[in-house]
């Protein structure tokens, strides 16, 4: 059994694979979306983003512990889909000073160094929360250079920084110096160059993760088009009435996905487990998601839609805010799934809500790769893919 560790989600791997270390991206899952992963590109203006979730799992394979120091640099790599690399730069956040910066890593380097340990045929994942947005009019890819091991543990005060972006495809990778444990993320270590090819033994990557950057509709900003298949987040209402806290009434949200299947064919889009939602304060922070209830209750049928050329479908999302315990201001919506115990319908509730506050809301419709054997049984092209909405604003009022 593997041992509890300071990195998240720690799961059990089996003793048939190869007897070695290895990196590999799981957010967004690389495996089952190998060939397309699409992002909206956010508008030009102040504050306006698309958040990227990326998430990176070391797999320890060997019969040892593995030691990972949490300033340790594991640097990305960008490329163009013709192999043109992206230069990596580092910039460090404008309210973090220089002296708070050394003050911090003198700190780090002067206490005795703590590692997270990965126990033998275990793996361990850490993310980057990562966004593309607008600065000086260049479009920017900006990752965290320091993982984050919890939600919102940390402020990231420097980030990588990928330029002069576009919409096209990317491929995107990991590398990690197993071997540099005493070599802290500060400026002078991390922004050490290392270019493809340049991977030797001691060097852990990653295989690399196929990104799209897709424009948003000039006559709809809330929509984009992918291969063919438009979709667009429907939100009517985004000012929102909180429910009274005592009698328990609730606020119905609509939400949805319109889906217009523009290629020549006729298309099967599947709803189980097909949705991912990211809920956002003004201040960028992720807003925490609650534990589901154990209630009795009648699940929903989830219908599949056969969408034929030029025709379209809605796949609803209403959801509902309401206070739970009286205490917690919530919002829940459907995650086209089923809760693991009692079979019910499953919910995102983001919970610690407040009053007159901004939030963002991003969606994302998900069918892995796999689901293509379904098309012999249907008998129709099954849409697969991983594609994020651009992200809608919505306020909570007091009635």
């Amino acid at each position: 059994m593997c041992e509890d560790t300071a990195i998240n989600r720690v799961t059990n791997m089996t003793s048939s694979e190869s007897n070695s270390i290895s990196l590999d991206i799981h957010r967004p899952p690389r495996v089952l979306f190998p060939n397309k992963v699409a992002y909206p590109i956010p508008q030009n203006e102040m504050g306006i983003n698309t958040p990227i979730r990326l998430s990176v799992s070391i797999f320890n394979k060997t019969s040892t512990r593995f030691r990972l120091h949490p300033l340790q640099p594991i640097l990305p790599e960008l490329l163009t889909l013709d192999g043109q690399i992206i230069q990596r730069r580092l910039v460090t956040d404008a309210d973090f000073t220089n002296n708070q910066q050394n003050t911090l890593l003198q700190r780090n380097q002067g206490r005795e160094a703590v590692f997270f340990q990965i126990p033998p045929n275990c793996s361990s994942g850490f993310d980057f929360p990562a966004k593309f947005l607008w600065e000086h009019n260049i479009l920017r890819l900006k990752i965290p250079t320091i993982p984050m091991f919890s939600p919102n543990s940390f402020h990231p005060t420097s980030f990588w920084c990928f330029d002069g972006l576009e919409a096209e495809n990317y491929q995107l990778r990991w590398i990690l110096n197993t071997y540099d444990e005493n070599t802290l993320s500060d400026e002078s270590n991390i922004n050490r160059s290392i270019t493809v090819g340049d991977i030797s033994s001691r060097m852990l990557a990653t295989p690399w993760l196929n990104l799209r950057l897709v424009q948003p509709l000039s006559t709809d900003n809330r929509a984009i088009e992918v291969d063919g298949v438009r979709f667009k987040i429907e939100m009517p209402e985004s000012v929102l009435t909180i429910p009274n806290r005592q009698t328990g009434n609730k606020t119905d949200v609509k939400l949805g996905i319109q889906v217009i299947n523009n290629t020549s064919n006729s298309l099967r889009f599947y709803q189980p487990s097909s949705i991912d939602m990211y809920l956002t304060d003004d201040e960028n922070r992720a807003i925490q998601i609650l534990p589901e209830k154990i209630s009795p209750g009648k699940p929903k049928l989830l219908t599949d839609y056969s969408v034929q050329s030029g025709k379209s479908a809605f796949f609803s999302l209403n959801g509902v805010i309401s206070w739970r315990n009286k205490n917690v201001l919530q919002i829940a919506f459907p995650r086209k799934t089923r809760q693991q115990f009692t079979g019910n319908d499953s919910y995102f509730n983001f919970g610690e809500l407040t009053a007159n506050q901004f939030y963002h809301l991003q969606v994302t419709y998900k069918i892995p790769e796999s689901a293509t054997h379904l098309e012999k049984e249907v008998l129709e092209k099954v849409w697969t893919g991983w594609v994020t909405l651009p992200s809608v604003q919505l306020t909570l009022v007091e009635p």
